[in-house]
């Protein structure tokens, strides 16, 4: 539904898919994955499914980060008020949406546009996407021409949670050692039945309650402070600004460039 220039709002409109015919915002997904119901994220891409799962823990530990004794809920209606209390003072859910007319305010993994920047056309998720194909070997270029918005929604967290350097401007994200090396996960994940891969709703609630097992065990050595700064895209990216850890929640959620995503009439979805 879109409402006065705001589109896809992923808190509502089921954009995931779970399946070859099924599809389920981001609070029902979180829901029947408490549930411990099968989901396979059909669109997913191999080299994503790390940011997809880092992303969707370090989000639903966030948003029962400030719970006593919290359990992880079950219901889509609480996930859906737990993430947006996350988002305080946007009243159409600007941060949990793909398309936002207006440049001044965030979308889903977007930061507010400063003004006065040079943009360049993408056109597909997969040229957007972190992943390399210059040399148009194994995957190939721009593949993904009749795209849905659940293809860009991964691509932008593939993007902004592990890119690393690209030329002069164009920094990797913060939790790297280097430009040039990469975001590593490592961890335990429960198989799936007949033990052949990890089983996606298993995997998040076990690393979801490490997480939050943890949350006040605290690390002397962490710069970062408990309760700080937390989804970085709502926050504005004047030239030139840098963020310092120590205003930052551990579990922060970063981005590392500018993306703005528009809706053509045609109801396409254009990335710049």
């Amino acid at each position: 539904m879109a409402v006065q220039g705001v589109f896809l709002n992923i808190l509502d409109t089921p954009v995931i898919a779970v399946g070859t015919e099924k599809r389920l915002n981001l609070p029902a997904v979180f829901a029947a994955m408490a549930r411990g119901e099968r989901l396979d994220f059909t669109a997913l891409r191999a080299h994503q499914v790390p940011a997809w799962h880092m992303f969707c823990v370090q989000l639903a530990a966030l948003a029962l980060s400030k719970e006593t004794n919290p359990e992880v809920p079950r219901d889509e209606a609480v996930w859906r008020s737990l993430l947006r209390q996350l988002t305080p003072g946007f009243e159409q859910d600007e941060p949990w949406c793909l398309v936002v007319d207006d440049p001044g305010k965030p979308a889903f993994m977007q930061p507010p546009d400063p003004g006065g920047r040079k943009w360049t056309p993408v056109a597909t998720p997969d040229a957007l996407d972190m992943l390399i194909t210059a040399r148009n070997h194994d995957l190939k270029q721009q593949v993904m021409q009749n795209s849905l918005p659940g293809d860009w929604l991964f691509a932008l967290i593939s993007l902004q949670t592990m890119e690393g350097y690209n030329g002069s401007g164009n920094q990797g994200i913060a939790r790297m050692n280097g430009g040039s090396s990469s975001r590593v996960l490592l961890g335990l994940a429960p198989a799936s039945e007949g033990g052949i891969s990890a089983d996606p709703a298993s995997w998040w609630r076990r690393d979801l309650c490490v997480l939050l097992a943890d949350r006040n065990g605290g690390d002397e050595s962490d710069p970062c402070t408990a309760g700080g700064k937390a989804l970085v895209w709502t926050l504005p990216w004047p030239e030139g600004a840098q963020l310092h850890p120590a205003d930052l929640d551990p579990w922060f959620i970063e981005v590392c460039r500018r993306v703005r995503l528009k809706q053509t009439p045609e109801g396409i979805i254009a990335c710049h």
